[in-house]
């Protein structure tokens, strides 16, 4: 019995410390959940909270109609300024005063004057009829040096041009060139000065670009003469770049950790979609000016929207704007008609606020030069920053070289451009679909690497095939197009993911100016090399992309899923904790 009593005390013991360990545990996780639910760490964790709604409307269909705008400004001019084919119908000829012409005078009366004219150069040339096809000749002869005054021009695709408007042919042909150039130069100027959105707000810059934007649409559609058209120009491509890096900035930033990417790619398909109704409208409208002003029609719902969106919630708490936060919160609260409260978020606000009184005293806010050079710092504060600041422009240089390059050379690869253009989005669209699938799956890195290798890889096997077998050629051009289409998806994704909010704009605006500069390298190697040695330019793309993959794999961290960081200190933690994981 005493033998039976300790055995039965002893169960009674073990029994009484599980069921006190377990109340323990049970209770830590309460306080843990508890704690979980009033210590919010940033504004991630609010959204994540209150959840996408529609607050998240607006900001999202602004940089929706941004990218949509961006292929008609970027690559309109495949249509806006067509290169068709004119022949001479008027010469002047430059030479005929003091023709050789010889007079003799008859001294003896003053009334007897012989004229003798030597006919044997053209002399006084008046009219001359080119009644050959379509020559592109700017000149009668090789060994005359007679100029063209009035030329016709091929007007079966078009009925007008930007070149054809103007003659800007032969010795003005220079002058056409820039209609392209002015744009190309205005976006990668815009794309620097996109980084303003750290400093004076997402909002604020929205709306001067997308003025800036409407003014230079409006130059181009009505200027009068060229200079004002390239003026038009060159304050587009400024202006919608700016427009482009804070507008994207603003929606990404406030969106849901779990459908960040998901929506990224939303966006950036309207890039795609906008591209084939350009193939269809330029179709039906064959004078420029009205086909500008038609496919701008993006630029002016913008320039409507901008006047009912909000600023970013996580700017203003980054840059000490609490009240100004707290007031924005409330709404989307009302808005989303979520259960949270402002003050079910007080630690994290209380903790901004600290944030934002120690920085006052550490730093001079309101010299601009010294904020100027402390966000400069930023992106070399720690070797996790100075990873992504040198890798991330390396990749979008290589992105834009070759996804701009396949687009822009729509003349050399077939006589119908608008087929042309509309069967790429088309590809595109197909691309970015499957690759959202993947994304979500595989992550950013291994889908981003996978498809550089690929795109890469078709660009090398395009090298062998002989001419006859133009249905491979065609094949393989068509898989790289839609591959390094999803890559410019993910790199937007990634320059937004990778970047802390405190230099997120100025890091995006970097990126868009690298592939600007790849899109200049890609046009000029199109002008240059692929007329003498087609493989070059595709041998080239082939390189860039296999150099892309190793990049990616070896310096770049995977961050779907992650939360956004704040600061440069925030991706330090980031790269430490994936390292941890690995």
């Amino acid at each position: 019995m005493v033998k039976n009593y300790h055995s039965c005390h002893n169960a009674d013991i073990k029994n009484h410390e599980m069921h006190t360990s377990e109340e323990y545990e049970m209770q830590t996780k309460h306080q843990e959940e508890q704690k979980g639910d009033v210590n919010h760490n940033s504004t991630e964790d609010i959204f994540t909270d209150i959840g996408l709604g529609r607050w998240h409307i607006l900001p999202i269909l602004i940089a929706f109609l941004y990218q949509a705008a961006s292929p008609t400004q970027l690559i309109g001019s495949v249509f806006t300024n067509i290169p068709l084919d004119y022949k001479c119908v008027s010469i002047t000829d430059n030479t005929s005063t003091y023709d050789n012409v010889s007079i003799t005078e008859n001294t003896s009366t003053y009334d007897n004057v012989s004229i003798t004219d030597n006919t044997s150069t053209y002399d006084n040339v008046s009219i001359t009829e080119n009644t050959s096809t379509y020559d592109n000749i700017c000149k009668d002869s090789e060994d005359l040096i007679i100029s063209c005054s009035k030329f016709e021009f091929n007007h079966t695709v078009f009925k007008s041009t930007f070149t054809t408007e103007f003659e800007l042919i032969c010795d003005k042909s220079w002058i056409s060139n820039l209609y392209q150039v002015s744009v190309t130069i205005g976006l990668s100027i815009g794309s620097l000065l996109g980084g303003i959105g750290d400093r004076w707000g997402r909002l604020a810059v929205i709306r001067v670009g997308a003025l800036g934007c409407l003014v230079g649409v409006l130059l181009v559609g009505f200027g009068p003469n060229v200079y004002l058209i390239l003026v038009g120009r060159l304050l587009t491509g400024l202006f919608c770049n700016i427009l482009n890096v804070s507008s994207f900035t603003l929606a990404i930033e406030n969106i849901p950790t779990n459908q960040r990417s998901m929506m990224s790619i939303f966006i950036i398909v309207g890039y795609q979609i906008s591209t084939i109704l350009l193939g269809i409208i330029s179709y039906f409208l064959q004078y420029w000016r009205m086909l500008h002003l038609a496919i701008s029609c993006y630029i002016y719902l913008i320039v409507v929207l901008i006047f009912f969106i909000d600023e970013s919630p996580r700017w203003l708490f980054q840059n000490g704007q609490i009240e100004e936060g707290i007031a924005l919160l409330n709404k989307i609260i009302k808005l989303h008609k979520s259960n949270k409260k402002v003050t079910d978020f007080s630690n994290f606000i209380d903790e901004c606020k600290q944030k934002d009184k120690l920085k006052e005293r550490n730093t001079k806010e309101h010299n601009p030069c010294i904020k100027l050079k402390q966000n400069i710092s930023v992106f070399f504060k720690n070797p996790a920053m100075i990873s992504i600041s040198i890798t991330t422009p390396i990749i979008w240089f290589i992105t834009g070289l070759v996804y701009f390059g396949v687009p822009l050379n729509a003349h050399n690869f077939t006589d119908n451009p608008f087929i042309y253009m509309v069967l790429i989005g088309v590809v595109e669209i197909i691309g970015i679909i499957l690759g959202g699938i993947v994304l979500v799956k595989f992550g950013n890195i291994r889908t981003c690497a996978v498809l550089f290798g690929t795109t890469g890889s078709c660009f090398l096997f395009i090298l062998p095939v002989p001419e006859q077998i133009w249905w491979l050629k065609w094949i393989l051009i068509l898989i790289a197009m839609m591959s390094i289409s999803v890559c410019y998806t993910i790199c937007y994704i990634m320059a937004s993911e990778l970047y802390p909010t405190e230099v997120r704009a100025t890091g995006l605006g970097i990126c868009t100016f690298s592939c600007f500069m790849g899109f200049i390298l890609s046009s000029m190697l199109s002008e240059t090399v692929s007329k003498y040695s087609g493989w070059v330019f595709h041998l080239i793309c082939s390189a860039s992309c296999f150099i892309a993959v190793m990049l990616i794999v070896c310096l770049l961290p995977e961050t779907r899923g992650e939360p956004l960081c704040e600061t440069a200190e925030d991706v330090a933690e980031r790269r430490k904790k994936l390292w941890n994981k690995t």
